[in-house]
């Protein structure tokens, strides 16, 4: 395995000017990027994962009921 060029892993975030990819244009500071603070919630997000696991568990449920059609015979 390669090894670090870096002798400490703090030396990696010490350069003058920081350069990270921000898509939604929040103006967030780099220690608040790197460190993962918290994520303000998006109602639309919530919505959109209950959807997603509503329409996971209706797929499930298909295939179970396709196959106990299926092998039921």
């Amino acid at each position: 395995m390669k090894r670090s060029s870096y002798p400490d892993q703090s030396a990696r975030f010490s350069a003058g000017k920081r350069y990270f990819h921000n898509p939604k244009g929040r103006r967030s500071s780099w220690d608040q990027w790197v460190d993962g603070g918290p994520k303000p919630s998006r109602p639309t997000t919530k919505w959109l994962k209950i959807l997603g696991f509503i329409s996971v568990l209706a797929a499930l449920g298909g295939v179970i009921a396709g196959l106990a059609l299926v092998l039921g015979r």
